[in-house]
């Protein structure tokens, strides 16, 4: 497995973007995790530089934003970190969403988990990434996880 971090300041949107893909291609990863603060305002103008400077438009990319991120050599209440991994074909990587969280946490929750399944056929998975927007009671979220997920559950969110 190769991964690499890398983080900027950068306030131009796509220039951030660009650094931190630039700086990711060097391993060829398979995903990457993206967090950078809620200043972003234009999230395409971001998500439009990384890939460019990736050059590689499959490449899954999961993020969140925040109020600040922390990286491996500092703190910032401004600008993006990211994490690329790579390896080489050895793990798969699935991405689902669900839309509602606010109004049926539960149900989100097990939607997106239910077309996780769905795309794993009967495999377990390693390990699950999930995250939500800042108004959803994590609690609850942590709940259904608790009560129904079997392997380790990473992520970000929840107010």
């Amino acid at each position: 497995m190769r991964t690499l971090s890398t983080s900027t300041t950068l306030v131009d949107p796509y220039r951030a973007g660009l650094a931190m893909g630039l700086e990711l291609a060097a391993i060829q990863p398979e995903v990457v995790f993206l967090f950078c603060t809620a200043h972003y305002a234009k999230w395409d103008e971001l998500l439009e530089g990384l890939y460019d400077g990736l050059d590689d438009a499959s490449v899954q990319l999961i993020g969140a934003t925040g109020d600040g991120f922390l990286a491996r050599s500092h703190v910032a209440d401004l600008g993006a970190c990211a994490l690329g991994l790579n390896s080489a074909g050895a793990l798969r990587w699935h991405v689902a969403a669900s839309t509602g969280v606010q109004q049926d946490p539960r149900g989100a929750v097990r939607d997106t988990l239910g077309a996780l399944q769905a795309a794993l056929q009967g495999r377990t998975p390693a390990a699950y990434f999930l995250f939500s927007d800042f108004h959803t009671d994590a609690s609850v979220l942590e709940s259904v996880l608790r009560d129904e997920v079997q392997v380790p559950v990473m992520g970000a969110g929840g107010g």
